[in-house]
């Protein structure tokens, strides 16, 4: 248990650094007298490292950021009614106890200064600490279960809620507070769900030959590009009605509608901060994804492929349109139209605000997301051509290369 609190600590080095800064910046406020309020922030930024640090701290092991880790685990005997080998990442009191001391160093830095150089946001800055630990412990836990879909979904949607919209450091600190309560619960059922599904036991000797031969032989063109195309199946009800495509649909609206609520967050955070300068017309921000999404989305089915003949090859053929070619461009033009259209729209008839946007945003990256084609139809039944990628020399001697071996199989 000792070992534990002493594991807990940060690195002295840090520690010495951290201090002297900070006493330096109070040892200032004792030699001069001024109104800077340089020296506040400062120190308070100290104690936002030292509290960042100490939260991942716990969180380091946990089996869902250690790979190794958790495979070792998954093959022993242990159980969730036992204490993990190396330690729960759960808090103790003992990270409460530093946590306590660090938000009253602040509590004195800030009643010292009689400032708040933050009273946009609220007068009890002291509290920045506590959100910065307990944000930053929720992000180290989420992405230690990130796998589980539920929790990752929740903290996805609801996280926002801690500016949105109300700006209040109590009241983030709050939900905060619900969202550590949460990943605990999380955690806990976490663990209760061991032994873990782990690839290795469900090792295929022929995808496992495949994968190898790829990082080892370096396959050449056009191998490499085919290799590219997605794997998976179908999804076909009781009936035996293909659902794929509705699943899909409905994996991007959410995507979308998530990514939108985010942005709306976003840009509700920034105009809280704004200045009150008129910047013109705030709906021209949109140009850049409106441009961007489809852009991406047309690389995305262009990597590694060409159209069948060239564009003068187009010219003298009298082929100008190749439609099993061009067929991806169809989208993203489309999408482009429909975002430029939106904005006039809103500009003359005077629906500038951020729900316009947030609606303009989404229909443009839902189309990009599902108008046809299929990425996976167009790799495999597209008319193109593969790239052959320019060939690199090298200097060393090409060895011989030696069989791979697999568990489980003899050569």
């Amino acid at each position: 248990m000792i070992r534990r609190y002493l594991w807990l600590l940060p690195p002295f080095g840090l520690f010495a650094v951290l201090a002297c800064v900070y006493l330096v910046t109070v040892a200032a406020d004792y030699i001069t007298v001024d109104t800077d309020t340089s020296k506040p922030a400062i120190r308070l930024l100290l104690l936002c490292v030292w509290t960042g640090f100490h939260a991942i701290r716990p969180c380091a092991s946990h089996p869902g950021l250690r790979s190794k880790y958790r495979q070792w685990l998954a093959f022993t005997t242990w159980t969730h009614r036992k204490p993990l080998p190396e330690g729960q990442p759960n808090l103790s009191w003992f990270d409460f106890l530093a946590l306590g001391l660090v938000t009253l160093i602040a509590y004195i830095n800030q009643a010292q200064d009689g400032t708040t150089f933050l009273d946009h946001l609220s007068p009890m800055c002291w509290l920045i600490p506590l959100m910065v630990f307990f944000g930053i412990y929720n992000l180290a836990m989420f992405f230690a279960m990130i796998a589980t879909v539920p929790s990752a979904a929740v903290l996805l949607i609801f996280m926002p809620f801690v500016v949105f919209p109300h700006l209040n450091l109590i009241i983030a600190l709050g939900v905060l507070l619900i969202f550590c309560a949460y990943l605990h619960w999380c955690h806990y059922q976490y663990l209760r769900g061991f032994p873990w599904n782990q690839p290795e036991w469900k090792f295929d000797p022929m995808r496992q030959l495949r994968k190898d031969s790829v990082a080892k032989l370096s396959p050449s063109w056009p191998y490499t590009q085919l290799r590219k195309i997605p794997e998976g199946h179908d999804v076909v009800d009781e009936h035996g009605n293909e659902m794929g495509k509705w699943i899909t649909i409905t994996a991007w609206f959410g995507m979308s509608l998530l990514a939108t609520w985010w942005l709306h967050v976003i840009v509700w955070t920034v105009a809280m901060f704004d200045d009150g300068v008129d910047r013109g017309n705030p709906l021209l921000v949109l140009l850049i994804p409106i441009i961007i999404i489809p852009t991406i989305s047309l690389g995305i089915y262009c990597n590694g492929l060409s159209p069948p003949i060239t564009l003068f090859g187009r010219m003298l053929t009298g082929r100008l349109i190749i439609p099993k070619f061009d067929k991806i461009f169809v989208a993203p033009i489309c999408v482009v139209a429909i975002g430029f259209g939106a904005l006039i729209t809103c500009s003359v008839y005077g629906w500038i605000n951020i729900w316009s946007g947030d609606i303009i945003f989404f229909a443009v990256l839902f189309l990009t997301l599902v108008l046809p084609p299929d990425y996976k139809r167009w790799r495999l039944t597209g008319m193109c051509r593969i790239d052959k990628p320019v060939r690199k020399t090298k200097s060393t001697k090409t060895t011989g290369t030696k069989p791979i071996a697999l568990p489980g199989l003899k050569w």
